[in-house]
């Protein structure tokens, strides 16, 4: 009796082992053809248009690459979490805290959206801002604070043209976006602390980037751009083509140059493109031979940007940029004769814009010298009724007059 129990228990392990091994040898020869169809596309298209072998371009958490015409290769980005939140970068010092306030409060005062705003400061400010940001209505607002590593820097920056403020080193705070938000792998918007928000930000946040582009910036060939502006447009006027790697680059002197202080990105896609080890690169090689040009270049981060990014940008809405605004009182120190205005194109950008149209712009940059908070700056009204006065008084705005209470 023993003996056929164990020859049927035996019996029926074996007829285990013989199931096992068909349903191991089913599974290794269908299972690649199911993952074929869940997750391999027909074809390298995005919203309908066809792309170019090796292209990559990002679906919310799904990173992407063109490997042929009917084969795009798809995986998860790693800690990406998609959310519903809007993410704001601002980058400051204490020569722009008060920008930094400023720009916060204009955004959230023309959006009903969830926003999260990621400041980047100084460690010389970064006790100052939490007091400020303790202020009604910023205390209720959703924001991390992140102290930018000012050795990252250090000893590497050029600047030309006398514009010492392009020198301090939070300028460059934007090439290691990545670094300084590791947890954010997908869309981000970075503002300069010289702007403000009269629209929706959940507008620009709609910007969508085309296939093969890192991110958008307003092009400085617009025609809003160039009506606005009586300086050059081009990249030989940020670079210096003397130099045989600019040349080695691909890049031309008649290339319509882009504003950096505005931009929408996806720091998944710049992590993939290894964008900050190229900016700074770049950086290294200005710092020991000159790649900016003219002084109207004036260094900081621009150029490594027009570098770097040429050809990989989509075309920002010039309305959410309008800029040369802190430009309008330059016209002396570059042009010293008034000939210059009469037989170029652009005037003086406050003799540029009306009231009308700049109310209804969605966001003002006072990029150049003169910021909204100096004095003589053009359209300060438009910049002061979201300025939130500094509670230890150690940032100041200069008016020329006092209004008449």
């Amino acid at each position: 009796m023993k003996v056929v129990v164990r020859v049927v228990l035996l019996g029926f392990l074996l007829v285990l082992c013989i199931a096992s091994v068909l349903l191991t040898v089913w599974f290794h020869v269908d299972k690649p053809l199911v993952y074929f169809h869940l997750y391999r596309r027909s074809e390298c298209t995005f919203h309908g248009t066809p792309l170019n072998k090796g292209t990559a371009f990002k679906e919310g958490c799904e990173k992407c690459v063109c490997i042929s015409s009917d084969n795009v290769k798809c995986e998860t980005v790693k800690g990406c979490v998609e959310d519903d939140k809007i993410h704001v970068v601002v980058a400051s010092d204490k020569h722009a805290l008060g920008g930094m306030i400023t720009l916060v409060n204009s955004i959230y005062h023309n959006t009903n959206a969830s926003v999260q705003y990621h400041l980047i400061i100084t460690a010389q400010s970064h006790d100052h801002l939490k007091v400020w940001l303790n202020e009604v209505p910023l205390k209720f607002l959703d924001f991390d604070v992140v102290v930018f590593p000012e050795e990252w820097v250090n000893h590497k920056i050029v600047a030309h043209g006398g514009r010492e403020d392009l020198e301090r080193p939070i300028n460059y705070a934007q090439m290691f976006l990545p670094s300084l938000l590791p947890n954010i792998h997908n869309k981000i918007i970075y503002i300069d602390p010289d702007c403000i928000v009269q629209g929706d930000i959940s507008e620009l946040w709609a910007t969508e980037l085309q296939p093969g582009k890192i991110a958008a910036f307003s092009s400085d060939c617009s025609h809003l751009a160039k009506r606005a502006s009586m300086f050059h447009n081009r990249f030989v006027s940020y670079l210096n083509f003397d130099n045989p790697l600019i040349h080695k680059a691909g890049l031309r002197p008649e290339t319509c140059s882009f504003n950096t202080g505005v931009f929408v990105t996806d720091l998944g896609l710049w992590r993939h493109y290894n964008i900050t080890e190229e900016l700074q690169d770049w950086m290294t090689i200005n710092f020991q031979q000159e790649v900016y040009g003219n002084r109207e270049g004036g260094g900081g981060p621009q150029p490594l940007f027009l570098i770097v990014f040429n050809n990989k940008y989509t075309e920002l809405d010039p309305f959410w940029n309008v800029r040369q605004l802190g430009k309008a009182l330059d016209i002396q120190h570059f042009y010293p004769s008034p000939c210059y205005v009469l037989f170029h194109q652009g005037v003086p950008t406050g003799q540029q814009y009306s009231r009308q149209f700049l109310q209804s712009a969605h966001l003002l940059h006072w990029n150049g010298r003169i910021k909204p908070w100096d004095a003589g700056a053009h359209y300060q009204y438009l910049w002061d009724k979201y300025y939130i006065g500094d509670p230890v008084r150690e940032f100041h705005v200069i008016r020329k007059f006092k209004k008449k209470n």
